[in-house]
């Protein structure tokens, strides 16, 4: 079910029983950034000024995980069956209000941090009057980016008050492919206008920690297990890719410096103050086997492999949990990695 504010959720039942009770004191996550994150932002020493020109934080509202085994030729004259095994899960009992204040928040911490740098915020106002903040392709908030491919996932993006969305060329959440490069000229171009460095620091965090048998391919798939499984629990989990901060420096107008900190694997925070709500359930065991010499017969490996069924396994499951209580685990997840961009500009001191 999707919400009026365009989030997916599991039930509006399951949001409605939900009782708010205050949140608990969950300081932010200790991440060891020179092993976490790549780092490429030496240019941060050119300048104090800095202009915070994009702040998004990405949620997953639903994913999936999947596995499978391949038919396979087993020793002894039998044929195993495939087997295959899906989970889904979704987010229940939080809504946009609760996203969009966690993002409100993380931004306030983010301006008060560089300050503390010893940095200076250029104003949001003077930023607007920019010729180049004038040539940014903004994208309406918050913003549903939903894949089918590989892996069913519903991530909704936010942005706080007052500050557009816009995606960098090649950015593989974003709405711009990768030759669509006018963004990346028009935060240069604000670079040069306002004397300053530009950041777009992203965010992108879960729910729930999937879990997979994996997908296994093969004559001998499976060493002849025909299983596969596939879980997920509710632990916040901050995700790799396009976790990063984007800093952009143009001296000129056509040309500059970009670089950014990006997180390199998926950190699981833990559990949260959650439960699993089984939603729907189906097994479809249909496998059968074929012998020996009925296989030899076939010629090709489609023909060995078109004897056998296939074991057929979904879940659909919802994470309940309490607004207060994701917003107290996931910000302390998030001020983590806030912390992380931070460290950049304090390695980087400006001269």
């Amino acid at each position: 079910m999707t919400s009026a504010d365009g989030v997916e959720m599991a039930s509006a039942d399951l949001g409605a029983q939900q009782t708010v009770i205050p949140a608990p004191d969950v300081p932010p996550i200790s991440i060891d950034v020179a092993k976490k994150f790549h780092t490429k932002l030496k240019f941060l020493n050119r300048i104090k000024r800095v202009i915070v020109a994009g702040f998004r934080v990405g949620f997953v509202v639903r994913d999936s995980v999947t596995a499978s085994v391949a038919a396979g030729y087993q020793f002894g004259g039998t044929h195993t069956s495939g087997a295959s095994s899906k989970t889904a899960v979704e987010l229940a009992g939080v809504d946009a209000a609760t996203l969009q204040n966690i993002t409100d928040q993380l931004y306030a911490d983010f301006i008060a941090d560089l300050e503390a740098a010893g940095r200076v915020v250029v104003p949001m106002e003077d930023v607007r009057a920019s010729e180049g903040f004038a040539k940014l392709a903004t994208t309406p908030t918050p913003y549903t980016k939903e894949s089918k491919f590989l892996q069913d996932r519903i991530l909704s993006v936010y942005t706080p008050e007052g500050i557009p969305l816009w995606w960098e060329h090649g950015n593989q959440i974003g709405d711009k492919g990768p030759f669509a490069t006018g963004n990346w000229k028009a935060a240069g171009s604000m670079s040069v206008d306002l004397a300053a460095i530009v950041v777009a620091p992203t965010f992108l965090i879960s729910f729930a920690e999937l879990e997979s048998s994996g997908n296994k391919r093969g004559m001998f798939a499976g060493y002849g297990s025909g299983k596969a499984s596939t879980g997920a629990s509710p632990k916040i989990c901050l995700l790799k890719n396009e976790t990063k901060m984007l800093a952009i420096h143009f001296k000129l107008k056509i040309a500059g410096d970009i670089g950014s900190v990006a997180l390199k694997d998926q950190i699981v925070v833990g559990e949260f103050g959650a439960e699993i709500i089984t939603l729907d359930e189906r097994d479809n065991n249909n496998a059968t086997r074929a012998g020996l010499l009925g296989l030899a017969q076939a010629t090709g490996s489609q023909g060995l492999f078109a004897a056998a069924g296939k074991s057929r396994g979904t879940q659909t499951l919802a994470v309940q949990t309490n607004p207060s209580y994701f917003t107290a685990y996931s910000l302390a997840a998030l001020r983590g990695v806030n912390d992380a961009y931070i460290w950049a500009f304090n390695k980087y001191p400006a001269k």
